[in-house]
C-alpha cells in the first residue's frame, strides 16, 4: 500500500461519509424512512412493557415453539391483516461522535477494498472505468442488501438506492481522477 493509494482510500470514504452525513441529516432523502406518528409515546410504552431485549421483532409470528403445522395455520390466519417490523432498541444511546467515527472508518476501509482488490485488476484506471465499477458496485450491494429487505419485509429502499449512487459515483470519480493510470 503506497501513499497514493492510502490518500485515495481517505479521501474516497470522505467523499461516502459527507454524503451518508448529508443524506441523514441536511437533506429530506431519508424522511420516507423515518416517519413520525403522533401516537409515538402510547406505542413506545406498549413496546417497552411487553418488549425486554433489544432486536428485531415481526409481528404477527409464530412462536418458535409451536408445531409447523400450527405455525402455518397461525400465520396463514394473518394474511390479509396488518403487521409490522419492530426494530427494538433497549437502552438509547446516541454517541454521535463514536458512531461518526466508525461511520467514516467504515467508508474508508470500503475504499480500501475496492482500491485493493478491484482496481489493480483493470487495464486503464480512469473517471469512466472507476465510476462504472462503483456503480456496479453499490447496485450489487443494494440488490442484495435493502432490496431484499424490500422483497421480504415491503420496506422503502428508493432512499438506499440514491444513497448507494450518490455515494459511490462521486468517489468513483474521485479514484479515478486521482489514481489515473493508462
Amino acid at each position: 500500500m503506497n501513499k497514493r493509494n492510502i490518500i485515495a482510500c481517505l479521501v474516497g470514504g470522505i467523499i461516502i461519509f459527507i454524503w451518508q452525513f448529508m443524506s441523514n441529516v441536511l437533506l429530506p432523502i431519508q424522511k420516507p424512512v423515518q416517519l413520525y406518528t403522533s401516537a409515538q409515546d402510547t406505542i413506545m410504552s406498549v413496546i417497552k412493557a411487553n418488549i425486554s431485549e433489544t432486536g428485531t421483532y415481526l409481528l404477527p409470528n409464530a412462536s418458535p415453539s409451536m408445531p409447523k403445522t400450527e405455525a402455518d395455520a397461525y400465520m396463514q390466519s394473518n394474511v390479509g391483516k396488518p403487521w409490522a417490523l419492530v426494530h427494538y432498541i433497549k437502552d438509547t444511546n446516541f454517541n454521535m461522535g463514536l458512531n461518526m467515527f466508525r461511520g467514516v472508518i467504515a467508508d474508508i476501509v470500503a475504499m480500501l477494498l475496492l482500491v485493493l482488490w478491484v482496481l489493480p485488476n483493470f487495464k486503464e484506471v480512469n473517471i469512466r472505468n472507476t465510476v462504472l465499477a462503483c456503480l456496479g458496485m453499490s447496485l450489487c450491494i443494494y440488490f442484495t442488501t435493502s432490496y431484499a429487505d424490500n422483497i421480504w419485509y415491503s420496506k422503502n429502499t428508493i432512499p438506499s438506492l440514491i444513497d448507494a449512487i450518490c455515494t459511490w459515483v462521486p468517489a468513483g470519480a474521485w479514484l479515478g481522477y486521482y489514481l489515473h493510470r493508462s
